[in-house]
C-alpha cells in the first residue's frame, strides 16, 4: 500500500472526499488533488505533518506503512482507537471524559512499594 492508498484508507474511515480532507487538514484542495493527477514527488514535510495530525497518525506508518513498533495495542484498545476515529467531536469528547472519570484502582501490593 503507497501513500495515497493510505490516505484514501483514511478517508474511507472517516467518510470524507478529497475536499473535505484537505480543507480539514488545512491544505489546498489543489494540491490535494494534484497528488492522485500529478503525483507526490516533493511532497514537504509540513504537508505531511498536518495530515498525520489531521488523521492522527504516524509519519511512520503515513509514509512508509510501518507500525511503530515500540506501542503495543490490545484488540481492546484498538477498537477503542477505530471507534474514536468514527465518532464525532461531541462522541469522542464524551468518551475521553467518561475514560478519565473512571481511573483504574491502585494495585495494593504497588501502593505498598
Amino acid at each position: 500500500m503507497d501513500f495515497l492508498n493510505r490516505i484514501e484508507q483514511l478517508m474511507r474511515i472517516k467518510g470524507i472526499n478529497k475536499a473535505q480532507f484537505a480543507a480539514g487538514a488545512g491544505l489546498g484542495k489543489a494540491t490535494v488533488y494534484a497528488w492522485w493527477d500529478k503525483g507526490y514527488e516533493g511532497i514537504t514535510l509540513p504537508k505531511l505533518r498536518a495530515i498525520c495530525n489531521y488523521f492522527g497518525c504516524t509519519l511512520d506508518w503515513l509514509v512508509c506503512g510501518d507500525e511503530d513498533s515500540s506501542v503495543y495495542l490490545t484488540t481492546d484498545e484498538k477498537a477503542l482507537v477505530s471507534a474514536y476515529r468514527l465518532a464525532d467531536d461531541r462522541a469522542r469528547a464524551d468518551a475521553v471524559e467518561m475514560l478519565r472519570s473512571h481511573p483504574r484502582e491502585k494495585d495494593s501490593s504497588q501502593s505498598a512499594m
